[in-house]
């Protein structure tokens, strides 16, 4: 930084840095939080299944003396499964992660026609009647 310290162009500066250390912090502890959220609901939901069969083996695995670790992660099948399909089940982020279908599957047809309800033919048409609303400079 101190490098670019006299280059009134520049954006990398202390504020700047702190502010993304910050973003990518809190972007983190969201990201805990909401699976922790999900994966509770998801267990609460199913107490006598898959909740109980995850404890179980939690308790076979750790004898019922210590927390899990992540290195027996190999020896919990299920529990894991559990993670990755509450993961799944419920994506973090807004474009979550690319997957691939083992068969067809069409979701608008291939033929024929679609109505989009979310286009309105009055306004959208008319765009000095509409009433845009963008965040100020």
């Amino acid at each position: 930084m101190s490098e670019h310290k006299t280059d009134p162009n520049t954006s990398f500066n202390m504020p700047n840095l702190i502010g993304n250390a910050l973003a990518v912090f809190a972007a983190g502890s969201q990201t805990t939080c909401t699976t922790l959220l999900w994966s509770l609901l998801s267990l609460a939901d199913k107490v006598d299944t898959v909740q109980r069969k995850v404890q179980e083996e939690i308790d076979r695995v750790t004898e019922g003396r210590r927390a899990p670790a992540w290195s027996d992660r190999h020896d919990m099948p299920y529990t894991m499964a559990t993670v990755w399909e509450t993961q799944r089940w419920r994506t973090l982020s807004v474009m979550g992660i690319p997957r691939e279908l083992l068969q067809k599957f069409t979701v608008l047809p291939e033929e024929g026609r679609t109505v989009d309800f979310n286009y309105d033919t009055e306004g959208f048409c008319m765009p000095r009647s509409q009433n845009l609303r963008f965040m100020p400079r």
